[in-house]
């Protein structure tokens, strides 16, 4: 719902977040002894702050590019949206660190919108709500946030051609 028919690039991946910390501490536990006595209490330093966010983030991970008029060196816009099955800890994450990134939470439309005015030439935004995180531009996440909220027929799942050729995709 959130693939507008203007898009001009979209990818998808589908990794299992809430195991990353187990894959990074297999990798550390593979590092000589002298490294890993210093690296190990950082990871669970780390672990204890953001295993809780990949525990509910993922395995659904899409990225959506638009390119927008008139041509600019700013004209290409990227969004990454990320499944996310319990907003708190994401909310919560944001909340607490947001601030010492330049993120300020405002509401969105009953969501949550995160937006750094200082990064970039455009405003970026980590907006959060409806089982999705939607991070990019603050005008492409709104955007992305309506559509996800209010399907519109220019959606890529209510596109005839588009439904065709994914079809095709599929096993069987």
């Amino acid at each position: 719902a959130f693939i507008s028919g203007d898009a001009t690039g979209v990818s998808a991946a589908n990794i299992r977040l809430s195991r990353l910390m187990e894959v990074v501490r297999a990798g550390i536990n593979e590092f000589p002894e002298e490294m890993r006595g210093s690296i190990l209490p950082v990871l669970d330093q780390a672990e204890g702050i953001v295993g809780p966010l990949f525990a509910v983030l993922g395995p659904e991970i899409y990225g959506v590019k638009h390119i927008a008029s008139p041509l600019s060196v700013t004209s290409s816009r990227n969004v990454t949206i990320v499944r996310v099955t319990d907003d708190v800890p994401v909310k919560n994450l944001l909340t607490a660190f947001g601030a010492q990134a330049g993120f300020k939470p405002a509401d969105f439309e009953g969501n949550q919108i995160f937006v750094n005015e200082d990064m970039g030439p455009a405003p970026i935004a980590i907006g959060v709500g409806g089982g999705w995180a939607y991070v990019g531009a603050k005008s492409d996440v709104e955007n992305l946030m309506r559509q996800a909220a209010n399907p519109s027929p220019t959606s890529l799942s209510k596109d005839a051609s588009s439904t065709a050729a994914m079809s095709k995709l599929k096993p069987g």
